[in-house]
This record gives structure tokens, C-alpha cells and sequence, in this order.
């Protein structure tokens, strides 16, 4: 899924919006401690140049919901999938932070037990996961 870097107005307005991913060293980073990089970020530039970003804060959760409450809440930046905040994009409650710098995506797996015979609701659901999230149904 798409991922974007986000932040509260008034957490910006508080401490710097960032121009370059290297600025990023200088805020709190909300980070989801299940990813395979929690504090590296790899950057993509309106280049097609990647650069890699080491970052810190005080939060770390396995679950994005902690992580995004966090930043909702003006603790810090986070990197999220688009379809968890695009609501919050929306309204304005967060903003996105380096929009011009593509954060590399993550993937989603769907989980159910082994079956060679898969039944026909199971892999039906499957078939619309796949397609529901690999078309963008959020503006960003």
C-alpha cells in the first residue's frame, strides 16, 4: 500500500515543517515497530534518487493505530498507508510532510488457514482485498 509522511498543522507550526528528508533527524518520529525498518526510511526524490534517513522519537507501537493516534494527537511525524489516514487528510486534522519524496511501499497479507481446497467465500474475499487495495480509492 501507498505510504505518505504525516504530521499535525500546529505540530508543524510548533517545530518546522521539513523541506529534505534529512530535516527529519531533527523531529519525533512516531515509528511502527513491526516494519522491517522502523527508524530507516528510504527516501525516492522527484530525481528518482534514493536516500536512506535514519530517524528517533519517543513512540514506538506495533500497531499503526497507536502510531497514527500519536501523530493525531501532535506528538510527533509518522509514516502511514494512505488508506489508514486519507480521512484525516481530507479534513485537514493531518498534513502530509515531504509530498514530493515517495516513501517505498508496504505490502499486505492475508492470512487463513492452509486448505488445498480453498472455498469459494474464502478466496472470493481474497480476490476483492486484492483488488480493492490495489486500486486507490483515497485522494492523497
Amino acid at each position: 500500500s501507498d505510504m505518505a509522511l504525516v504530521a499535525t498543522p500546529a505540530y508543524l507550526e510548533k517545530h518546522g515543517t521539513p523541506r529534505e528528508p534529512k530535516d527529519l533527524q531533527q523531529h519525533n518520529f512516531l515509528a511502527y515497530s513491526l516494519a522491517l525498518q522502523t527508524t530507516e526510511l528510504v527516501f525516492t526524490g522527484p530525481d528518482d534518487r534514493e536516500q536512506l534517513v535514519s530517524l528517533s522519537g519517543n513512540v514506538q507501537a506495533n500497531t499503526g493505530l497507536i502510531v497514527c493516534a500519536a501523530a493525531r494527537a501532535g506528538m510527533g511525524i509518522t509514516a502511514s498507508a494512505t488508506f489508514v489516514v486519507h480521512e484525516d487528510l481530507r479534513r485537514g486534522a493531518l498534513v502530509e510532510v515531504l509530498p514530493e519524496y515517495r516513501l517505498q511501499s508496504r505490502d499486505l497479507y492475508v492470512l487463513y488457514p492452509q486448505n488445498h481446497h480453498l472455498s469459494p467465500k474464502v478466496r472470493a474475499f481474497v480476490d476483492f482485498l486484492a483488488d480493492y487495495y490495489a486500486t486507490p480509492r483515497w485522494p492523497v
